[in-house]
């Protein structure tokens, strides 16, 4: 969209000379790909960006525009960060109904996409984690992803075992349901955040 032509105070179009850019809409123009003066530092050294970092308006100032590990959905990432001690979240299967008021972060895209145990793997990779709780019919109804949850989680945390009604009643009190595409009856685990000090 052209802007006013600071130069001169007129509402013309400062068309920009071909190979110059205009710098963050002020109407100044400068070389593309011309080093900007380090504003951090006043100097009139190149201000290299890191790898992965892009410039923000030549102000010196770096921002992050890919993560390169770990989560990449950015409410599922957040909602972690903003855990406390003792806060828990639960990972459900599809069918898992959510207590009203409860933040919903669906992931569910079809049929065992993505899969419990892949979003169970990615969370434990994010979070401290003092004890899970399980459905106890998983263990009759569903005793090869009881095995999977057991061999997944191995000994980083504890698992309390109780039935599913219980289950669904502590649901009410967690800070987030993260659904899966999960079609595996009684596929779910509450989470529970432990302190890192």
């Amino acid at each position: 969209q052209a802007r006013m032509d600071l130069r001169t105070g007129s509402g013309r179009k400062a068309i920009p000379k071909r190979g110059w850019e205009d710098v963050c809409g002020t109407g100044k123009q400068q070389k593309s790909g011309q080093a900007r003066m380090d504003l951090r530092t006043g100097s009139g050294r190149k201000a290299i960006p890191k790898r992965g970092w892009e410039d923000v308006c030549g102000t010196g100032i770096g921002e992050k525009h890919m993560k390169k590990i770990g989560l990449l959905h950015g409410e599922l990432s957040k909602t972690l960060a903003e855990l406390a001690h003792e806060d828990r979240i639960l990972i459900a299967d599809a069918g898992m109904p959510v207590p009203e008021g409860v933040k919903m972060i669906d992931l569910a895209v079809v049929k065992g996409v993505p899969s419990f145990i892949d979003v169970l793997k990615a969370v434990m990779g994010e979070m401290l984690v003092a004890k899970g709780i399980i459905d106890l019919e998983q263990e009759t109804v569903s005793p090869q992803m009881r095995q999977k949850v057991v061999e997944t989680v191995g000994d980083a945390f504890p698992l309390e075992i109780l039935p599913h009604a219980q289950v669904k009643e502590l649901s009410r009190n967690v800070k987030a349901v993260i659904r899966t595409g999960e079609f595996t009856p009684y596929a779910n685990i509450i989470l529970e955040a432990d302190c890192l000090f």
